[in-house]
C-alpha cells in the first residue's frame, strides 16, 4: 500500500483474496481505479473498522473507474475478493471534489 496521508492516492496490488490494514478516508468523494483480469469477476468492497458495516462497491472484471462516498470520515478496510484466487490486480483510490459519471471509464 502507498499513500499515508488521508488525502493522498492509496494504491494497492496483489493477488488472489485480500484485506487492507484499516485505512483513513475523509468523508467526501473518491475515484476508483481497478484492472482485474478481463475474464474474472471480484467484488470490490469497504468494511468500517469501527462498527464492521460492510458496503460492496463493485462487482466486476476487467478495467474501469468508479465513484464512490465516504459518508463519515474514518478508519475502512478495503475488500478484494476475486473469483478466481490466482488473479492478480490494482487497484488506485483518490479522493476528488466531486465525482462525475463522466469521469469513468467503462470496463473492459
Amino acid at each position: 500500500m502507498r499513500g499515508s496521508d488521508i488525502n493522498s492516492p492509496l494504491q494497492f496490488s496483489g493477488k488472489g483474496t485480500w484485506s487492507s490494514q484499516p485505512v483513513r478516508l475523509a468523508q467526501g468523494s473518491y475515484r476508483l481505479e481497478y484492472r482485474f483480469p478481463a475474464a474474472v469477476l471480484a467484488r470490490l468492497g469497504l468494511v468500517s473498522a469501527i462498527d464492521g458495516a460492510d458496503d460492496t462497491l463493485f462487482i466486476k472484471s476487467g478495467s474501469g473507474v468508479v465513484g464512490f462516498d465516504a459518508a463519515a470520515q474514518g478508519r475502512y478496510i478495503v475488500q478484494v475478493q476475486p473469483a478466481d484466487e490466482s488473479a492478480e490486480w490494482q487497484l488506485e483510490i483518490r479522493r476528488v471534489e466531486r465525482f462525475r459519471a463522466d469521469d469513468a471509464e467503462k470496463g473492459d
